[in-house]
């Protein structure tokens, strides 16, 4: 990282509102957008690139893609029905239904753009963007700090059972 010069990045810090998640994006995300507003026009900046981790704004040049929400939403449409649930608890899944859904309608708008570049943390994410999409592209893919020659299924199995095995073997 020293040879990262952050002086050349400009970051806007959005501060949080008090209040439910889905208003709090809808504030940050328009928010984010006027500060890019304001840096071009009354500071004079020009962006280089417009980089967004997820769908954060309606202009990016790069958004890294860690989810798909119109397949968390096809996923998990069944739990998320109200008769599925006490009553108590419809407010909340009301708010999330709602976010749920505006993210996905955003997806629609930003990913469909064939000009868009998109990075992706996982494989799976390509064949999402694909299907809902219509993306056929291929991605990078960026997969975020994991050495994945160490972190993986067969080996925590392996090691599982090396385990398992050893307190066998003291106890026998």
């Amino acid at each position: 990282m020293d040879d990262l010069n952050l002086s050349k990045i400009t970051w806007h810090r959005i501060p949080k509102l008090p209040g439910p998640h889905l208003i709090n994006y809808l504030w940050w995300f328009l928010a984010n957008r006027f500060a890019r507003i304001w840096d071009r026009r009354i500071r004079g900046l020009r962006h280089d690139i417009v980089f967004s981790p997820g769908v954060n704004c309606l202009d990016p040049d790069v958004v890294s893609v860690h989810i798909v929400f119109a397949e968390y939403i096809r996923r998990n449409c069944a739990e998320m029905e109200f008769a599925r649930n006490p009553a108590g608890s419809w407010p909340a899944l009301l708010h999330r239904k709602l976010y749920y859904e505006l993210i996905a309608f955003l997806e629609r708008r930003l990913y469909t753009r064939r000009e868009l570049r998109l990075v992706l943390i996982a494989r799976r994410t390509e064949d999402e963007l694909r299907r809902f999409y219509g993306r056929d592209e291929k991605f990078p893919i960026l997969y975020v700090g994991l050495d994945h020659a160490i972190f993986n299924s067969a080996r925590r199995i392996a090691k599982a059972r090396r385990s398992a095995e050893r307190i066998e073997h003291h106890r026998g």
